[in-house]
This record gives structure tokens, sequence and C-alpha cells, in this order.
């Protein structure tokens, strides 16, 4: 199939109304344009793809809701002035935006700059919204080899433009077309624009739209990477931000999966990287739909047989190898399907340094033939004829070298590692400190002091930081274990990939995940926790089952959070699976599985099922025999949790007494662990309505909480969250409200004005107000939670079925039947259609409904 003919038709009928498009794409295409199906794929693709989506980029999630359909714009001769910028002329249009290029035109300074304008307008203050949500991601740009981002905005007519940078330059296409560079000048250029994705994918950013119009070589014959207006977080798919039925980007230069409505993804990315190689080294566009299958690599290496290297230094059996190299490397970019192509930009630039430089590829199966010529071509002047005998000894020699490197490695690991921990607690000696005694927080704080400033050794920084944010995460440390990670997760990106690295970033992923997770970031946390599932599956044979087995109770857990029980407990069966395939034999890992069941079951109001996998786990867990350890402890707390909720309160109350004995034996009293027991066991008081020695349990949390993680600590939060919620079944309402604001402060503080946490602490302000009568207060509060949860998750959610079911009491009792009526019915819709009819949340939607109708029927 023509794609330039597609592309051309696609963009023409980019300006005329819909209704138009079959005709006059039916009276433009040939005969035999009919017979292979152009027409179809053209309407197709306009049917696919919004103009909204394809216009402008920057704001390309499913914006094409808020766009009009005219097809005007806004048109600037030379000398207009837009914003602080006058206009110089037009350097280009397509159908979607004219570029200007501008100079700075306030006097503060001189500047050129390309200011792109959309041909489409809209709500301007939804697109100021989503200008703002894309410039955040784009503004953190800067990169030698990538157009700058300057600014942006929305014009008042509504039209968005940004600013970006100029550059004075030939795409590459046309640069390699006059300059006619030579092979070893053209693998530089490449590698450029191969360091420049690397650095966006780095940042978790995919382009989308990679194309030679898109790659400018400037004057001083370096790239740009222009155009990162269709980039899109790698991420942000799993929040829902992609169309499943947009279509985006440039016909000719579009990945396989993009026309079975795949979202921009590394490996799209790749294959368009390939595309533009292929194309530059032969001059011509590879048509992968006109490949049969199992030929891709035949098909590369004919053409590849065919180019000139156009170098005096390349010759003979190294043209010969180079020629096979590229065929491999071209070959693994152009896969059809995304998992066989290389999975960073990274493997390709490693890739191609290994070509260049005579050293085996990765993509390459390898040979002792292919190893043993590259050898040669790397040492041919240093090379004499060997014997058999001796070029197998060489190889022993070389296989035993590795070993003994390899040694030295983790002797070397180990002593330093070995010397950074007894740094670390000499520094916290108390005679050194003069007497003054060391919290563990201020420990691991120093610590960190100690890791950011190790120097040529970033992969144990990396190793360091991930343990470190591991400790302080566990010590409730969200927010600062969760920097480490990421500081972590930046050194792991420029590590070379091989299976270990996939390895231990599938465990960071992991940790991530768990962290976003607590959080309640699950739209993020469940991105990655697939990130890590699929590092883990791809690498099945060199890794533990407990490491995938865990990464599935996580993605079970964020399935809870998100009350989908029902994929909780699919998840946790999978990670139970996963284990009883591995092995029949008892293990602590098998017990966490059955404990993480239990609590999924529990979740879904299953409590008998729940407390018979809690009692098969004790089961196995007493076979192990007396050990006292996490996963232990971790069950039997679930196990007295289930029985507190199936109203075993008593009972319940008793085997956390006995827990409490396992945490201080194993951990201490004043352990986090130790203490979240004693907390469990508040709750189990409160339920039996013995308020005052949850009240006084809680209390005394409070101060050790507040004494050793201040008010903002996310244990003293949960402490004072339980506090209000005790005063207010206590009708206590004004020391609830103390309580209330605390917690939301403190929300506030650790995760923004926007987080769900923030959310569930103005709807609890709003039910205390409510108590106290303050109607007008609890109406702005319950709304603003409403609000809130909404943009976090949306209109389908339980929470805000469950904050529609109290905004229509407010309204019950403010004697408005109408309003109430109303949004008792879209919380008993919501909660219907999200969590069914058993969950806890829709059983009191549903009475409270019943009662306010006949309330209201009585007067």
């Amino acid at each position: 199939m023509n794609w330039d003919r597609v592309s051309e038709l696609h963009e023409s009928c980019l300006d005329m109304p819909s209704h138009q498009w079959k005709e006059w794409i039916d009276k433009q295409c040939t005969y035999d344009e009919k017979n292979q199906g152009l027409d179809t794929m053209v309407l197709k693709l306009l049917k696919s793809s919004s103009k909204a989506d394809a216009f402008f980029s920057s704001l390309h999630k499913n914006i094409d809701e808020d766009l009009g359909n005219e097809s005007e714009e806004i048109l600037l001769q030379p000398g207009d002035k837009f914003d602080k910028f006058r206009v110089a002329k037009e350097i280009g249009h397509g159908g979607m935006a004219r570029v200007y290029l501008c100079s700075r035109d306030d006097g503060q300074f001189e500047q050129q700059v390309a200011v792109k304008i959309m041909k489409m307008k809209g709500n301007v203050e939804f697109l100021k919204d989503k200008f703002r949500q894309e410039q955040q991601i784009l503004a953190g740009i800067n990169h030698p080899h990538i157009a700058q981002l300057y600014d942006g905005g929305i014009t008042p007519e509504g039209y968005p433009y940004i600013v970006m940078e100029y550059v004075e330059g030939q795409s590459i296409d046309e640069y390699c077309k006059e300059k006619k560079p030579g092979f070893i000048e053209l693998m530089r250029l490449f590698k450029q624009v191969c360091n420049a994705m690397q650095y966006a994918h780095n940042k978790l950013i995919v382009h989308h739209d990679i194309k030679p119009a898109n790659i400018l070589v400037n004057k001083e014959g370096n790239i740009k990477l222009l155009d990162f207006g269709i980039a899109q977080v790698i991420y942000s798919q799993e929040k829902g931000t992609h169309k499943a039925d947009s279509f985006t980007g440039t016909l000719k230069y579009a990945a396989p999966e993009q026309f079975s409505s795949a979202p921009p993804s590394v490996e799209s990315d790749i294959f368009k990287i390939g595309l533009v190689f292929y194309a530059l080294l032969t001059n011509k566009h590879f048509d992968y739909t006109k490949v049969a299958e199992g030929r891709l690599e035949s098909e590369i290496r004919d053409a590849i047989q065919k180019v000139s290297l156009r170098s005096g230094t390349i010759g003979g059996l190294k043209e010969k190898i180079i020629r096979e190299d590229l065929t491999a490397i071209l070959s693994k970019c152009l896969a059809n399907e995304p998992e066989k192509r290389f999975l960073s930009t990274s493997e390709i630039l490693h890739d191609l340094q290994n070509m260049l430089s005579m050293n085996p590829l990765h993509s390459r199966q390898p040979s002792m033939s292919y190893s043993l010529t590259k050898r040669y071509l790397r040492n041919k002047k240093k090379v004499w004829l060997v014997t058999f005998f001796n070029v197998a000894l060489l190889i022993a020699l070389v296989f035993w070298i590795s070993q003994f490197i390899q040694t030295i490695k983790e002797k070397e690991r180990a002593e330093f590692l070995l010397a950074f921990v007894f740094d670390i607690f000499e520094s916290a000696d108390p005679e050194l400190r003069q007497g003054a005694t060391v919290t563990v927080v201020e420990l691991l704080e120093n610590s960190i002091e100690k890791i950011d400033i190790i120097e040529n050794r970033p992969e144990f920084q990396s190793e360091l930081y991930h343990s470190t944010g591991m400790i302080l995460t566990r010590l409730g440390e969200w927010k600062r274990g969760g920097e480490l990670y990421y500081k972590a997760l930046d050194l792991h990106h420029g590590f070379p990939d091989s299976r270990a690295l996939q390895i231990s970033r599938a465990h960071l992923y992991r940790d991530i995940a768990a962290y976003h997770r607590n959080l309640a970031e699950t739209a993020v946390a469940d991105s990655l926790i697939i990130l890590a599932i699929d590092l883990y599956s791809k690498n099945l044979s060199q890794i533990d089952p407990k490491d995938i087995a865990s990464a599935w109770n996580i993605k079970a857990h964020i399935a809870r959070i998100d009350a989908r029980a029902e994929q909780g407990l699919e998840y946790a069966e999978k990670s139970l699976e996963i284990l009883r395939l591995a092995s029949d034999t008892p293990s602590w890992e098998l017990v966490s599985a059955k404990a993480n069941m239990a609590a999924a079951l529990k979740d879904l109001s299953r409590f008998d099922e729940s407390l018979q996998v809690s009692r098969e786990a004790i089961k196995i867990m007493e076979l192990l025999g007396a050990e006292i350890n996490s996963t232990r402890v971790m069950l039997v707390e679930n196990y007295a949790i289930a029985l507190g909720q199936t109203g075993k309160t008593t009972e319940a109350i008793e085997v956390q007494q006995e827990l409490l004995d396992m945490n201080r034996r194993l951990y201490g009293e004043g352990s986090p662990t130790y203490l979240i027991t004693l907390f469990n066991m508040a709750g189990n008081y409160y339920r039996l309505g013995e308020y005052h020695i949850s009240d006084s349990i809680n209390l005394m949390l409070f101060d050790v909480y507040m004494e050793k993680f201040g008010p903002a600590n996310n244990y003293t939060l949960s402490v004072m969250y339980n506090l209000s919620n005790s005063f207010y079944s206590q009708r206590k309402f004004e020391k609830a409200l103390d309580f209330q604001y605390r917690v939301l402060e403190g929300d506030r503080v650790n995760f923004g004005d926007k987080h769900p946490f923030v959310a569930g602490g103005y709807y609890s302000l709003g039910l205390t107000y409510m108590e106290l009568e303050e109607f007008e207060k609890s109406r702005k509060n319950l709304f603003k939670s409403l609000d809130l949860y909404k943009e976090s998750f949306g209109e389908k959610h339980h929470q805000v079925a469950r904050v529609y079911g109290r905004i229509a009491e407010l309204y019950c009792r403010l004697d408005d039947a109408a309003n109430c009526s109303r949004h008792f019915d879209r919380a008993y819709e919501i909660a219907m259609d999200v969590i069914g009819e058993e969950h806890p949340i829709t059983k009191a939607i549903i009475n409270r409904m019943e009662f306010y109708e006949k309330l209201l029927s009585a007067i």
C-alpha cells in the first residue's frame, strides 16, 4: 500500500466536513487503489482519529471532545505582533498547525523562536488546564539533541500554541541527500537520535511521531529532535488517558500495533527509529505491509546488500560483518510484534557501538565463529596463526578469567558495603556524638548523605538508595522512601541492559508500585506493577517464583483499594497458583499468599471463607515450626482483623494480645509493627463500644508517634483519624473536628491538595458539620470531597457513591425532597454499577434511602 498516498488523502480530508469524506475519497482513488483497499484504510483512519487528537499534540489526551468542529485558524503576516513576539515569516504549515519564525519584541533580550499555532480551537479554560499538565511533562526535558520547549498557552480566541527553540537546519533525510555523509558520520548522527530518545524514555515520555521531518541537523552538524507534541507519559495510559479508538502520528511512520489502537509505547518509538534508520541507509521507505510472514530478516538483508557503506576504511570481511550486523539491528527494531523489539534505545546504542568497535551484538544469536571473527577484526594486526588447541585453550582461559573477575567483583562489593555500613554506625556512636542518641530516621538520613557522595559506583548507589527507601517506607516515611526509590531508578536507566539488570529493575518497579499503592495513587501503582510483572515474566528461568508471586500480591492489593474486590481475589489466587506450581512443600511464601487471599475474601465480605483460608495458612505455618517472622505476624494480624469483621471481636482481641507478644519478641515494643497491632486492637475495642479503652490506646499511640515521627507522618495521621472517628461516634463533635482538621492539613502537606486522602478529610468534616447542624459548612465540605474524588477516580467509583449518599442525607435534613431523592438515586446507581448490592457501602446507601423515604413521607 502506498502510505504517502494514504497520508496525502488523510490530510486533505481533515479540512472538510466529515459527511463529505466518503464521496470525495471515492472520486480521488483510482480503480487499482480501491482494489488495494486504500480508500477503506483512509476512511478507517479518519473515523478512528478525531481532529483534536491529531491537532494539538501537547493536548493529546482525549481533548477531542472539547474542541470545536470549525476549520478556522489564526493567520499571521510578517510584522504582526503575537504575545511578546514579532512575526518574521511563516516557516511551515500542515493539516494540524502553522509554524512561524518570531523574534522577541518586549525589549528584555534578543531571541528567535518558533511559534506553532494550532488550527483548531476549543474551551479556553479546559485547554489551559490540559496545557499546564503537558507543560509539566515537557518542561523537564533538557537535552542537547532535543529542541527546548519554552512556553505555550491558549490565545483569547481559544487556539492552543507552543513556543519552542528555533532550529536552523535541514531534516535529516534532506541533509543526507545533500551532504552524502559517510557511513561513520551517519552512525554518529543516528547515535545522537538514540541518545535523545533514551533520555526522553528515561523521563517516562514517548515521542510517538518520530520521522525524518522531526529530526533536524543544525549548522554544527548535530541532531535536534523536534515536536514532542504528541509525546505521552508512558504510564498515563493506565489512568485511562489513551482513547482506544484514536490514531495519532504520521501514517507513513506508524508502528503496526497503532492500527490496532494500541497505546503509545517505547516499543512503537523503537519501530519508528528503525524505519528512519532504514530510510537513511537505503534511501527507501520500508513498507512492512508487503513483507510476507517469516521474511522480515531476508527482506532487510537484501536491501542492506545494495547499500553503499561510503567509507574507505570499510571493506572485505569487515564490510560483510557490518552488513550482517545492520540486518540484525534493523530486524529487531522492525519486528512486527512489539515484544520482539529492543527493550530500550540504550540497547540499540550498545549494539551500534559494538558494531563499530567489532564487538558481538546482543541482538544476534551468539556463535563461536561470529565471536572469533569479531575478535579477529578487532585485533587482526596482532593475530598470529594459532592451532585449534590454542584456540580452545584461549577460550577456557577467557572463561576462567571471567569467573575470577566476577568473584573479585563480588568480593569488592561485599567489602564496599561492609565499609559503608560500618561508616554509618560509626557516625552514630554515642562517644563520637558526645553522648547524644540517634533515632533510626536520623541514622538513615545520615546514610543518605553518604550515599549521595559515593563516586564512580552507580550500581552500589542505586542498590543503597533502594534498600534505604525500603526501610524508610516501613517506618512510615513514605514520601522520603519514595524519593530514594526514584533516585535508584534514575541511576538504573544509565546501566547497560542485561538479564540481571531487568530482574533488579523489576524488584524496584515492584517496590515503587507498593509505595504508590500506600499513597492510594492506584493508577500509577498499577502501571508500575504491570511493568514489574512483565520483566519477571521475561526472566522466569532466572528468578525465584516468590518474586513474581509478591508482585501479583501487590496487584491484588491495588485492586482492593480501587474497590475491584473480585479482581483482587483473582490476582491473589494467581499469586497462590504460581507458588503451588513451583513447589509442593510448605513455605513461608505460601503462607503469605494465603494470608493475602484471606484479606481479599475479607474485602468481599466473605468473612467465613476468609477465616477458613486464614486457618489453612495457620496450619501450614504450624508445619514450618515455631519460628516467629514477619510472614507469621502478617498472617496472624490479618486473621485477627477477619475475626473482628465477622463480629468475633473478643476473640480477635485475644489473638492480638498473643500477636503483641510475637511483635515484642521479634521487633521490640517500640517497633512500628508492635504499634500497628496496638492500633488494630484499639479498633476492635472501638467496635465493642469500649471507647475509653480504644481512646486510651490511640492517645498513647498519638504521643509515641508525635515524638518519633512528628504530626505529618502517616502513622500519626492514621491514629488521629481513628480518634476523630471515635469522638464522632461518641457525639463529641468539637473534639472530632479538632482531629479532622489536623488530619486534613497533614494530608495536604504530604500529598497535595487534590489527593483522595484529602477528599476523605473534607468528607469527614462534612459529616461532623451535618451533625452540628451547620448545614452550609457541611454542604461545602461534602461537595469539595465529591469534586476531588471525581477528579481522582472519575464518576464511577464507590467513594463517589458514598459522598452522593451523604449529600442526599443532607438535603433530606433540609427537607429538600427533590434533591434528596435525586442524589440518593445517583448514589444507588453508581454503587450498584461499581461494587454491587452486597457491598457494605451499597447496603448503607439503601438503608439510608429507605429511612429517609419513610421520614419524608411521614412529614
